[in-house]
């Protein structure tokens, strides 16, 4: 689920090897006012309608960036490590924010806000065709929304973001890629809660038809996620019948989807796992981020540190709330050398059990049993068609836990599903090269969805009868 963040930082100032001052950008014409500030966008309006269904997706704030032409473009997106055909359309790149429905265990409709990114290419290769992006992990912490990036071509440590958003509008496609809810405006951030992010990935379609000019409004709609952004994604496909969104989903592409059991994320405070803050920074890092942002998205403000040690629970806000994911990563061994020593000991005890056996009858084990399953929703078995692509050389999503994915959406899909899904194999792939290497791919596949084009091949992983990964028997997969 990792990306290695160096800096976050952002503006409208194109680059020094962005258009020279002669360039002509085309006219792009929106449907609501661009006239806001790059600063505007992280601010709420002094009054908005009461909320309620209707409101999802209205657009509130929107800023132009810059027009990249299509030369910049294809260089941009090589530096950020793609590897497909020359990229043809260049793009009208806009910041943009919209409202949104936040998760809740209960029945009452809470508000929230994402900001995001849309490109709009030069040239539509599908009319009425839009691509969402759902981007991997980052840190929970306000700076590190990636609408913040700056598109132009220079190596920022973010890459695994940039390189698929630049692929797709390079080749046609439009572009609206949400940061997700909780990023910004003072609210709860979110982290793998499935019907959270599904709700901001379904309402960016809602928000892109106030936005687009009539001829290139959402009439298919693909979603496209790594890593986290891949649980995202599937997140959005599960729901999608039920919650609704605008225009018809045709496609879901994930490059390393995080679809294992939940239960891992409390198997990890186990003891008898033997993890530590030196040598598994990054994973016991997911698993602090996890067990904070529910807390605070479903239990409220403050709420967060309820399973952390009274006298670690300043630092570990101070660190997740402040920090993007390599600091928060380099920062976990100052918490302590393991789980015990910044979760209470209740918490060590009873959701490690919790996570390892499914056994989860002791408090506070129930609720975030709950919460663990909601997180890996069932897929939509008459749904649209769904491409994962996985890395044989992957440690996060290893090919073990790339099988129990594979499994868990069998069982969704039973004898008489219907959704299509194609399971793609990269033999040197590991967890961050996948938007990189697959994206001219992926395009094709898109396509395939929007235009009718040639379906692409690939190879699927080989399955354990055959000699490949099998999914590790902890934690249990059938939830």
């Amino acid at each position: 689920m990792s990306l290695t963040l160096v800096a976050c930082g952002g503006g409208s100032s194109n680059p020094p090897d962005a258009n020279p001052p002669d360039a002509a950008p085309p006219v792009v014409t929106l449907g609501v006012p661009c006239t806001d500030t790059t600063d505007d966008v992280y601010k709420l309006p002094a009054s908005e309608p009461a909320f309620d269904e209707t409101h999802r997706g209205d657009v509130f704030r929107c800023s132009r960036d810059r027009w990249i032409d299509a030369a910049s473009l294809d260089a941009a997106a090589r530096v950020a490590g793609y590897v497909g055909p020359t990229l043809t359309s260049g793009a009208t790149i806009f910041r943009i924010a919209y409202r949104t429905e936040r998760a809740t265990e209960g029945t009452e409709l809470v508000e929230g806000h994402s900001a995001g990114f849309l490109l709009v290419p030069d040239a539509p290769r599908a009319t009425g065709a839009l691509v969402v992006y759902a981007h991997p992990t980052v840190g929970i912490a306000p700076i590190c929304a990636p609408s913040h990036l700056d598109l132009g071509a220079r190596d920022d440590g973010w890459e695994a973001v940039r390189s698929p958003m630049l692929a797709m509008v390079g080749a046609g496609f439009t572009v609206i890629a949400p940061d997700y809810a909780g990023f910004s405006y003072g609210e709860p951030p979110s982290f793998a809660i499935s019907s959270d992010e599904g709700r901001s990935i379904l309402d960016a379609t809602r928000a892109a038809t106030h936005l687009l000019p009539t001829a290139i409004r959402p009439g298919k709609v693909v979603i496209v996620g790594h890593s986290i952004g891949g649980h995202g994604a599937l997140s959005a496909h599960a729901m999608a019948a039920s919650y609704g969104h605008d225009g018809e989903l045709v496609g879901v592409a994930t490059y390393a989807p995080f679809w294992v059991s939940n239960l891992a994320w409390g198997g990890l405070l186990s003891p008898s796992l033997g993890f530590n803050t030196t040598t598994a920074s990054y994973l016991l890092a997911y698993d602090l981020i996890y067990f904070y942002t529910h807390g605070e998205v479903l239990d409220g403000p403050g709420h967060g540190v309820d399973l952390i040690k009274p006298e670690k629970q300043a630092a570990v806000t101070t660190l997740v709330t402040t920090k993007c994911l390599t600091p928060v990563a380099e920062g976990m061994k100052d918490l302590g050398a393991t789980p015990a020593d910044y979760f209470t000991p209740t918490a060590v005890s009873v959701l490690g059990n919790c996570g390892l056996s499914g056994n989860c009858t002791t408090d506070p084990s129930p609720k975030w049993f709950t919460r663990f399953l909601a997180d890996r929703p069932a897929i939509d078995a008459a749904g649209a068609p769904i491409v994962m692509w996985f890395g044989e050389k992957d440690t996060t999503v290893t090919p073990g836990f790339a099988r129990c994915a594979v499994e868990k959406i069998e069982k969704d899909l039973g004898t008489s599903g219907t959704t299509a899904i194609t399971l793609c194999d990269d033999p040197d792939g590991e967890h961050s090269t996948g938007p990189k290497k697959q994206a001219a791919w992926v395009n094709d596949w898109i396509a395939a969805r929007v235009d009718g084009t040639a379906e692409p091949t690939c190879t699927a992983p080989k399955a354990p009868a055959d000699g490949g990964a099998a999914c590790p028997a902890l934690p249990p997969n059938q939830f």
